[in-house]
């Protein structure tokens, strides 16, 4: 997966933002007019992911009941001006994915390998999914997040409403982001895709919590 330029969800409580009539263009459109206002075009600070410290919470559901569990944030840089995000590239450590709310060895196993492979992520092929933040905007109730979200090889934009918090030279950046797996090409069980499955199927949407702790680079 991919993740980009003025971050995220979560890792953290990104959310996805709908209002009313206006269009997202005219949305972000209006919004970036009062970020340039407010922080003109400045050079932030780069920051490193602290990487025992971050992840991202999963969930995904069927009719029955739902799943989640945990990834693992890699080798990422953000800039950040302020409480804004004006740039990054979320790296996701498909590997590192697991299942955290079945307590049986062998259930556990057994969704996770499936999980795994060629159904939904296939992390042999595609190890890494990437967040790439493109531009943050803020006004006074919101800061969002625009970015495309690459998971598989296959990239679609992401808009994140994000909170984050500055602390001398540390930042922790949460959010919330939820996304349909079949525009990704993982259509095992949709029924979106599939019309026979009567309650059998899995949902197409995948939320995705984020929690990133960042700390300052230090310049040589």
């Amino acid at each position: 997966m991919k993740l980009s330029s003025t971050i995220l969800t979560g890792i953290i409580a990104l959310g996805v933002i709908s209002c009313g009539e206006e269009t997202p263009k005219e949305r972000v459109n209006n919004i970036s007019q009062e970020t340039n206002e407010l922080v003109g075009n400045s050079i932030g600070k780069i920051y490193e992911i602290v990487e025992d410290e971050s992840f991202i919470k999963w969930t995904g559901s069927k009719p029955t009941e739902d799943h989640f569990g945990t990834l693992n944030i890699i080798s990422s840089s953000i800039e950040l001006k302020g409480k804004l995000i004006m740039g990054g590239d979320i790296n996701i450590d498909m590997f590192s994915l697991k299942v955290t709310d079945i307590e049986d060895e062998e259930s556990n196993a057994k969704l996770l390998g499936h999980l795994k492979g060629e159904d939904f992520f296939a992390v042999d092929q595609y190890p890494i999914a990437h967040l790439f933040v493109t531009e943050s905007v803020m006004n006074d109730t919101a800061r969002l997040l625009l970015a495309e979200l690459e998971i598989k090889g296959i990239v679609h934009p992401a808009e994140i409403r994000y909170d984050i918090k500055n602390n001398d030279d540390i930042a922790v950046i949460t959010g919330t982001h939820t996304f349909d797996r079949t525009i990704y090409d993982i259509k095992y069980k949709s029924k979106s895709i599939f019309g026979d499955l009567g309650d059998k199927f899995i949902n197409d949407e995948i939320k995705l919590e984020f929690n990133i702790v960042l700390k300052e680079a230090k310049m040589n």
